[in-house]
């Protein structure tokens, strides 16, 4: 079974991978307004969220090895 531009369990993977770093994110969010304002739990939440969405789609869904370049590369062309 696949569509029509990739692996269907690369597709599930990768749906799979950006609900669990959204929970994660909110998770950081949340815990870190109990220490801190809204802007710097904001920013922790958001930090955090990059990561595990790097960790997640490079070595979960795209199977890659991680490397600091492929990071900052990944962290400094987040559009949103």
């Amino acid at each position: 079974m696949s569509v029509a531009t990739g692996n269907f369990g690369t597709w599930v993977r990768f749906g799979a991978s950006g609900i669990v770093n959204c929970l994660i994110s909110i998770g950081f969010y949340q815990t870190a307004l109990l220490f801190v304002g809204p802007v710097p739990a904001y920013a922790i939440g958001y930090a955090a969220g990059i990561a595990v969405a790097y960790v997640l789609y490079a070595r979960h869904v795209f199977r890659t090895r991680l490397s600091l370049a492929s990071l900052l590369a990944f962290a400094l062309d987040r559009k949103s």
